[in-house]
């Protein structure tokens, strides 16, 4: 459910991940006859793939739920991706935000995980992080998420992906032997196991 972006933005987006080309390229039609038949020839290769989407813009919480349960019965869905958590409203108006974050919450676990069987992932902002004393890019934490604490207080599991050196410049990268490539998973929540840290690479192209 891509609530942030559009069906051209989103689509765009999927076509660089598949084929490796220049975002910027793709946005601007600036691609040739061979990077075209590329996308076509992968695009087609996934064409069977169960993946089911939506770009309405904004959801109160019963009509995503309506949603899910026609995708359920359409396509036996038993996954459901959230882009992003703050586009979803509750179903009545309420003042304060953090009110109003702890009805979203408790919907997605109670009236949809729990009541429709399926695995729920929400995506949510951090607030901008600065650096710790070292001078590196300090970690999220569960307080860094946008809103208020209701997500970390009933999601089952929280996790950041996290770019130590992405603000960096390539002097102070040397100098704490982080690689433009470097970057982590942190689980800074997990109900049914540890918490802990992932590092792996990322290839931005």
């Amino acid at each position: 459910v891509s609530m942030e972006m559009s069906l051209v933005g989103s689509t765009t987006r999927l076509a660089q991940s598949i084929t490796g080309i220049d975002g910027m390229k793709l946005r601007e039609g600036d691609i040739n006859n061979a990077e075209l038949r590329h996308i076509l020839r992968e695009w087609k290769a996934r064409d069977g793939l169960p993946i089911y989407f939506n770009f309405a813009s904004n959801f109160r919480v019963s009509q995503l739920r309506a949603l899910i349960v026609e995708a359920i019965r359409q396509h036996n869905v038993g996954f459901v991706v959230i882009d992003h958590f703050r586009q979803i409203d509750p179903d009545r108006n309420v003042k304060e935000t953090n009110d109003a974050d702890e009805i979203k919450v408790r919907f997605l676990k109670e009236n949809i995980a729990k009541d429709l069987n399926v695995a729920v992932l929400c995506l949510a902002h951090t607030i901008k992080i600065g650096r710790n004393t070292e001078g590196n890019a300090a970690r999220p934490r569960l307080s860094d998420l946008r809103g208020s604490g209701q997500i970390a207080a009933n999601a089952d599991f929280v996790s950041f992906l996290h770019r130590p050196g992405k603000n960096l410049d390539d002097a102070e990268r040397l100098q704490a032997g982080i690689g433009d490539t470097d970057a982590e998973l942190i689980w800074e929540k997990a109900r049914f196991t540890e918490d802990g840290l992932a590092r792996f690479v990322l290839d931005p192209s």
